[in-house]
């Protein structure tokens, strides 16, 4: 699930994948200012239909989204990837 997660993410030239996803981890930011990542991650968990993690690599807000429960389903990764790309237009509109 996470690989197809980061397969929607390669769709949208906003965002960067940062490294393969690993155990059900994805590391992705949008190509844009640390402060946009910041708001972009904010704005999706003040929402609360999905929740985004964050850290930062290299002075660079990484943005970090776990598929861990086994229940998970495809639909669930596009609504997800939906959501993202949803605020991501709100923020970049902001920037």
């Amino acid at each position: 699930m996470a690989r197809e997660f980061e397969e929607l993410l390669k769709t949208d030239i906003r965002f960067e994948v940062l490294y393969p996803s690993d155990l059900g981890l994805v590391c992705f930011r949008l190509r844009s200012t640390n402060d946009a990542n910041n708001l972009l991650v904010k704005r999706i968990n003040e929402r609360k239909k999905i929740y985004l993690i964050q850290t930062s690599v290299d002075a660079s807000v990484v943005l970090r989204f776990a598929v861990c429960a086994k229940s998970t389903e495809v639909a669930d990764i596009h609504f997800a990837f939906e959501e993202i790309t949803e605020v991501a237009t709100e923020v970049m509109r902001l920037m």
